[in-house]
């Protein structure tokens, strides 16, 4: 992409693990060292908590609950009121600030992608929220998820694809290894001129839009 703001929403649930971890990390690292020179980007990981890569996310006992510790002292807290879907912040909502592509930002992203630890749970809706809470806004965002979010999974899909399609954004959505994910990740890229990739198994990428 050419775009000038790129955020990048990338699933870091654990049940990456293994070979779609892998891949996941080999690529997006791939892919940041492509980020044009001087544009504005961001990681936002996500798993039941969402936070700004490079921050430190402390799971609670028995996974009810996320501390995430960033920059400044600051700590934004979720808390999981049921399954692997159930999460939600309390209090203060995370607001990521741009990063611009310089070779030390680059190199420390790509450090920050490969280093960071997968964690439980599997929710959508908090990550792609915060990308599009940012400002200025991003053009572009690449979302990336091995897995479906639940049966809430679609209705994400609808209430983010109508939000970004309102603000001129564009989601490029990619699907890894995982067909039940499908669905959603084509209506949201539909929703917003984005493109649906699917890929299989051992890597093999199909284009679907």
């Amino acid at each position: 992409s050419n775009a000038e703001r790129i955020a990048y929403v990338i699933d870091y649930s654990a049940s990456m693990k293994g070979a779609r971890e892998a891949l996941m990390r080999k690529e997006l690292t791939t892919s940041l060292k492509k980020v044009p020179y001087d544009s504005k980007y961001q990681l936002i990981f996500f798993a039941g908590p969402a936070w700004v890569g490079g921050f430190n996310v402390q799971m609670a006992k028995g996974n009810k609950g996320a501390d995430v510790k960033g920059a400044k002292g600051h700590t934004f807290e979720w808390k999981c009121t049921g399954g692997a879907h159930d999460w939600k912040t309390v209090g203060k909502e995370q607001v990521p600030e741009w990063l611009v592509a310089t070779d030390p930002q680059l190199s420390k992203s790509q450090k920050v992608a490969n280093e960071t630890k997968l964690v439980w749970g599997t929710i959508w809706e908090p990550a792609l929220e915060m990308a599009l809470r940012m400002d200025p806004q991003p053009q572009v965002i690449y979302f990336m998820t091995d897995g479906s979010a639940g049966p809430e999974s679609g209705k994400t899909a609808e209430r983010i694809g109508a939000k970004a399609k309102s603000k001129g954004i564009v989601i490029h959505t990619v699907a890894l290894m995982e067909p039940k994910a499908h669905k959603a990740m084509d209506e949201l890229a539909k929703r917003t001129g984005g493109s649906f990739t699917v890929v299989e198994q051992g890597g093999k990428v199909k284009k679907m839009r």
